[in-house]
């Protein structure tokens, strides 16, 4: 089954800049993490084998960029995920943040 969610996080650090490759690691480790926690409360048994098929990201420092990403969906959860990430680069523009689109399929024994 063909699934998709949209991660959205902050990156509070001055250190790291909105094309430094050890951002979009992190976002993509996130992202990794963050699908396969969705399965945590299945028993080992019944979790299926997930596969990322792509994952399209964007760090900034722009609240506006923001609200220029495309996001794969826009239920409620996401919505607020990407709201709360602007509110939070209102409050410390010297921070990052980081939104990703997550493709991914399940894959049931």
């Amino acid at each position: 089954m063909e699934r998709k969610d949209v991660l959205a996080m902050i990156l509070p650090t001055e250190e790291l800049d909105e094309h430094d490759p050890q951002a979009y690691l992190l976002l993509y480790q996130a992202c990794v993490t963050y699908v396969h926690a969705e399965y945590e409360h299945l028993p080992l048994s019944e979790r299926p084998k997930i596969s990322i098929q792509n994952i399209e990201t964007m760090v900034t420092r722009s609240p506006r960029e923001l609200d220029d990403f495309p996001l794969s969906h826009d239920c409620d959860g996401c919505r607020g995920g990407v709201n709360a990430a602007r509110t939070a680069l209102l409050d410390n523009p010297k921070h990052l943040a980081a939104i990703a689109n997550v493709y991914y399929t399940e894959h049931h024994a």
